[in-house]
């Protein structure tokens, strides 16, 4: 009998012909997405958590010595236990710097990171990129959020200082005033801590968004079919940003921007991406949407 020729392997199925992904690499491109995005959740969660920590302590620390005064306030006390508070609020304010760095430095790392592990999903083998030489923003932002925590650490003492004063002139008590530092640093709708929250998400966020941009770019010229797509936040409509609602699912070019609609008819705001430095605070502030590597095929977006 003659030998038949063996059959090729079976070509790895697409979407449809004009696909730039198989099947296979789709399945890979969704888990690489879904896995960016939890440990980007994790990181903002973390760096959150990291500074209400820190103002909890701040709470303890100033609690603790208001509980040691006597009941019977002297205002020849007053200057000396001053002192000792600032002290205090000045000690934490280096540890709240810190930790709102690390944040940024670390969304700044991850943001590219995460661009390498959705390109090699689905282009395996693809040599991941080098360490982001230019810094300039990410500077910058560094040093935008040391003096945001600064300028929250100043305010927060002064909050303090408020209640001291009060309680050493008799206007109320130590436990009241411990209960009003309380409700200034660490309680559910605390100032300091809606403010720190809001600092800690924002730059992060930003760092997180310019190296994955920066990253992407480096990318475009190996990879033609590379874009960028909008990713909405998923809040609940009353708190999502609504022209920001309307950008999900936009995909235009890595060195493209995109058109982000304003509040009045024919405004609108062009943003490399969310988080844009250049963009307005009000498209920035709290914002949680993102954006995603993505992959087409003749100008047309094939992944959804």
């Amino acid at each position: 009998p003659v030998a038949r020729a063996p059959r090729p392997p079976p070509a790895p199925k697409r979407r449809d012909q004009r696909s730039a992904v198989t099947d296979d690499e789709l399945k890979a491109w969704r888990a690489a997405i879904r896995a960016a995005e939890r440990e980007r959740a994790a990181l903002l969660l973390g760096g959150q958590e990291d500074l209400v920590r820190l103002l909890r302590g701040l709470y303890d620390a100033i609690a603790a010595r208001l509980a040691e005064q006597p009941a019977d306030w002297q205002r020849t006390q007053l200057a000396e236990l001053q002192a000792q508070l600032t002290a205090v609020v000045q000690g934490i304010t280096g540890r709240l710097q810190q930790a709102a760095d690390d944040a940024v430095l670390a969304g700044w790392n991850m943001g590219a990171d995460h661009v390498d592990d959705v390109v090699r999903a689905v282009r395996p083998g693809l040599a991941a990129g080098f360490q982001l030489a230019d810094t300039f923003l990410l500077d910058a932002l560094r040093s935008y959020t040391a003096g945001r925590i600064k300028d929250l650490a100043s305010t927060a003492e002064a909050a303090v200082q408020t209640q001291v004063h009060l309680a050493a002139v008799g206007a109320q008590t130590s436990q009241q005033a411990i209960a009003q530092v309380r409700k200034h640093l660490v309680g559910d709708e605390a100032p300091a801590r809606a403010r720190a929250r809001k600092i800690v998400i924002t730059s992060t966020a930003q760092a997180y968004a310019v190296a994955q941009q920066k990253r992407l770019e480096e990318k475009a010229a190996r990879q033609p079919g590379l874009r960028k797509r909008w990713k909405k936040s998923g809040k609940p409509p009353e708190r999502s940003r609504h022209n920001h609602d309307a950008m999900d699912g936009v995909v235009v070019g890595v060195f493209e921007r995109f058109k982000v609609p304003g509040k009045g008819l024919g405004e609108f705001t062009l943003m490399q991406h969310p988080h844009d430095p250049e963009a307005p605070p009000s498209q920035v502030i709290f914002c949680g949407c993102l954006a995603q590597p993505f992959y087409v095929d003749d100008g047309e977006p094939k992944i959804v």
